[in-house]
């Protein structure tokens, strides 16, 4: 508590935090500090100190204090080693840290701009951006070279990226015909081929609504609320009163 930690400041100074790493039997010099609550104290600092050096090794590469709390509590004692291994995981992983921030964090560590996981983890930012102006999917070569301008790397980087991406079901690539190929991330794909799937099982099943002669029926709704419906309209009442889907 407070006040204990007060005493123990009061006593040691600037050598407190030596003190209990080092010669955590000096406690005992502190007034109310017993053998049990040293014990407790120099085991609670034990569990700290790795939280301790992973909080050091990320602020040390840029992460605030905010998020490297965040990252310790996703991968506890291997934060340092996944960050290492793979920064823009962050982007995934930690929410908040989008790709930007994680490319930022990799520049500190010393990840190459033209490595194949920063192409592959700026592939992923381009297409959710794009989906968010509404895209489904994007053109591969659109794709590619707006990935090119945004990341700064060779287009046979991107290309690995888009064929790796690909084999570990990250994006869906469709072969449009030809030269022309769009490229989705996966749940999108899997969302608009649902959709298909769908209206085409709508379409194909048998209707459970009784028949009736649109044409008559047109004709006693238009009397019925005094109105006259024109050609189009009236073809596309006809259209939907006949079809499943419209």
């Amino acid at each position: 508590g407070p006040l204990m930690a007060e005493r123990i400041v009061d006593q040691f100074g600037l050598d407190t935090l030596d003190v209990i790493e080092k010669k955590p039997e000096r406690l005992s010099e502190v007034d109310g500090i017993g053998p049990k609550r040293i014990a407790m104290i120099a085991k609670a600092w034990e569990e700290q100190r790795e939280v301790k050096g992973i909080m050091i090794f990320l602020q040390g590469h840029g992460v605030s204090a905010a998020y490297s709390a965040k990252i310790y509590k996703q991968y506890g004692p291997h934060s340092i080693e996944r960050v290492k291994e793979n920064p823009y995981r962050l982007a995934r992983d930690i929410h908040g840290i989008g790709f930007l921030r994680a490319d930022q964090i990799a520049q500190h560590l010393g990840i190459d701009r033209n490595s194949l996981i920063r192409a592959n983890a700026g592939l992923l930012y381009v297409l959710g951006e794009l989906t968010e102006e509404g895209h489904v999917y994007y053109p591969q070569t659109e794709l590619i070279r707006k990935a090119r301008e945004m990341l700064k790397v060779d287009p046979e980087i991107i290309s690995k990226a888009l064929t790796e991406l690909s084999e570990e079901r990250e994006i869906f690539i469709e072969d449009l015909g030809g030269d022309r190929k769009a490229v989705y991330l996966i749940p999108f794909y899997l969302a608009e081929k649902g959709v298909a799937e769908g209206l085409e099982r709508l379409k194909d099943a048998p209707s459970t609504i009784r028949p009736i002669h649109p044409e008559k029926a047109i004709e006693w709704v238009q009397g019925r609320l005094g109105i006259e419906l024109a050609e189009k309209q009236k073809e596309a009442v006809l259209l939907a009163a006949n079809s499943k889907v419209l």
